[in-house]
């Protein structure tokens, strides 16, 4: 059902918003931004709710996260999937108290 590419739109308390792009296939989570590139898994519980954990590690450009100058963080996200848009919330591991949103939006399937 979430398998596809997605854009993503994420917020969290130190900054307002970013974007970046994810390919979700097979439990494996591909993607980035301009500045970072994002690896991780994801699962789909008996509950039907979506469970992730995605490391962002930098790649180009300034260490600008949307936590900060940081040059890998790992985030643990959950959320309900729906078929064209979903939010996921969860926070960076490590990091207590840290809170993070990310709005998907499918852009194509995968074909089998």
């Amino acid at each position: 059902m979430i398998e596809g590419l997605w854009t993503l739109e994420i917020n969290s308390a130190l900054e307002d918003f970013t974007t970046g792009i994810a390919v979700l296939h097979r439990g494996r989570v591909l993607g980035g931004d301009t500045r970072y590139f994002y690896v991780g898994s994801y699962s789909i519980d008996s509950a039907g709710m979506a469970k992730a954990k995605v490391t962002f590690t930098h790649y180009a450009g300034p260490l600008l996260s949307v936590v900060g100058p940081v040059k890998e963080l790992t985030v643990i996200l959950s959320g309900e999937p729906k078929q064209d848009v979903f939010d996921l919330s969860g926070s960076i591991e490590g990091v207590p108290g840290s809170m993070l949103s990310i709005r998907l939006t499918r852009r194509a399937g995968l074909s089998a």
